[in-house]
């Protein structure tokens, strides 16, 4: 697996054996960062199910000023390490290395919020309604700030969890993406999709 574009492209990833880790195909990668499009740029980034780090390191390769990586197992975290280091700048990132819930607990402690989440946990869990409902009420995004959720294309999502409304919706093979947007205070009705600059 390798970086796919930006100031590290080509350089090539650690995976783990096994099936502890489900990495995102270059394909469906591709895809969810031209959806994405500038919105990657300067932004803070939480990575949240991190596994060996490729959506987070991406962005950083694209223009993301910041990662916060979470990934609960140890032997993964090894991987996470090693793969960081292709960033030539490891002082960009933080490793969290918990489960998710603690995580959020402890970012919503120090205040912290983020511009864009990746949530890409493994299937058929529930993890991604889970998370959805946790970042809205910790308030970790940022006004107009973006969750991009990966997960089967035979789990069902609903358009809006809290304040959040999924602005784009996509297809590939057995795997959906979806991003959804924080609704901003002064959007009332009318054209939020628009409204938050994601056409």
């Amino acid at each position: 697996m390798r970086v796919i574009s930006g100031k590290f492209k080509g350089r090539l990833l650690s995976v783990p054996s096994g099936d502890a880790v489900r990495p995102t195909t270059g394909k469906v990668k591709s895809a969810l960062f031209n959806m994405l499009g500038e919105k990657v740029v300067n932004a803070r980034v939480l990575d949240l199910f991190a596994g060996s780090g490729s959506l987070g390191i991406e962005a950083l390769s694209r223009g993301s000023l910041f990662v916060v990586f979470v990934e609960r197992e140890r032997f993964v975290i090894k991987h996470l390490k090693q793969n960081i280091l292709v960033t030539d700048n490891p002082i960009q990132t933080e490793i969290l290395a918990c489960e998710a819930s603690s995580a959020l607990n402890q970012l919503s402690a120090r205040n912290d919020a983020f511009d864009l989440v990746f949530i890409d946990p493994p299937y058929f869990q529930g993890y991604t309604e889970w998370a959805l409902d946790t970042l809205g009420q910790l308030g970790l995004i940022k006004p107009g700030g973006l969750i991009a959720s990966e997960t089967s294309c035979k789990e069902t999502l609903r358009d809006q969890y809290g304040n959040f409304f999924c602005v784009k919706h996509r297809m590939y093979g057995d795997t959906q993406i979806r991003i959804y947007q924080l609704r901003d205070e002064d959007i009332n009705g009318g054209d939020a999709h628009e409204a938050n600059g994601i056409t």
